[in-house]
Order: structure tokens, then sequence, then C-alpha cells
């Protein structure tokens, strides 16, 4: 088995490790490790210009046709500088999601989240702690619209595709128990 990194992997490893050692410096994982939401828009756009959020999308669909081994050594890079955001849970997790699913609405939401115009994320577990497709009880009150508590949502506070409000009269909901809905 050949274990070499493909050329258009290799510059990609490049192209990351030269853009994130520019971009990224510790001061910047450090601030945005203290910030509330833990992102920064800037950042997350010149990421997009370099088609990152769009590795796992088809290019038919505005993303590059990569593979998981891209998005492997990718991830392995930003890694290295401790770069902090919404990557793995929008680019990578919610997008094969999506992917996977298929059909026109998951498709229709790729093209912006390639292009790094979105963020989206997974609100799965619900309050029972439960993982089970049985237990799941929060209600869909219109088409493609949830309303409800979900636990545990990564990035909930800068997602796009999944968006929070207020949940049980907290000032801001944590983002181990968020109030979600899909938009």
């Amino acid at each position: 088995m050949d274990f070499r990194l493909s050329p258009s992997q290799q510059i990609l490893t490049t192209t990351a490790r030269a853009f994130l050692r520019q971009h990224c410096p510790p001061e910047l994982a450090q601030r945005l490790a203290l910030d509330e939401r833990g992102f920064d828009e800037a950042l997350w756009r010149r990421m997009a210009e370099l088609g990152w959020p769009g590795l796992l999308i088809p290019a038919d669909l505005g993303g590059s046709d990569g593979s998981l081994l891209d998005v492997i050594v990718l991830v392995e890079e930003m890694g290295k500088v401790g770069l902090p955001g919404p990557f793995v849970a929008s680019a990578v997790v919610a997008v094969s999601a999506l992917v996977a699913a298929g059909g026109p609405r998951a498709r229709a939401l790729l093209p912006a989240l390639a292009q790094g115009e979105r963020l989206c994320t997974l609100a799965v577990l619900e309050e029972s702690g439960r993982l089970d497709p049985a237990v799941l009880t929060i209600p869909i009150a219109a088409p493609g619209r949830l309303d409800g508590r979900k636990l545990f949502v990564p990035d909930a506070g800068v997602a796009t595709t999944w968006s929070w409000r207020r949940a049980r009269g907290r000032r801001r909901p944590s983002p181990a128990s968020s109030r979600v809905s899909f938009r």
C-alpha cells in the first residue's frame, strides 16, 4: 500500500501550512479560546477563498470533490496551529450528513456551504440523552423547520444553518444546551 500523499494533497498541505502560519498565530487561537463565539469571520472567509469548506462537496454543487484523506491532511495542519472554529462541525460532519442524505433540500444547502457563506452544525441529542432515533421528539412545525431543545450542539453560536435562541430564560444559551431551529 502506498501511503504517500498525492501531488494535489501535497499542494494542499503546503498551502495550508503557509496560510495558517501567516493567518493563525498563537495569539489568535488564545483570543478566540476566550471569545464567546470562538470564531473569526474574516479568517473563515479567507479559508473559503481557498476552497476548504467545499472539500467534501461535489463539484457540480460548488465543491471540489475532495476525499476524506484531503480533509485529514488539512485538519492535521489546522491542529498544528490550534485553529479554532467550526470547520470540522460544518465542513466535515454536517456536509457529510447532507451529502449522504441527498435530496433537493440537502443539495440546496451545499453550494452556500462550499463557498463559506453559511455554516452548519448538527443538533442530534435531546434531553433524554439517548441517540436512539425512536426517541427523537422535537416536532417539525413546518416543512424544514425544527423547534425545540437539543444538547451539546457544536458551534451553535456561529452556525447560520442552525440557529439558537434563548433556552429557559438564560441570557445566553450555552453550547451544551441550545434551543435550535432549522432555516
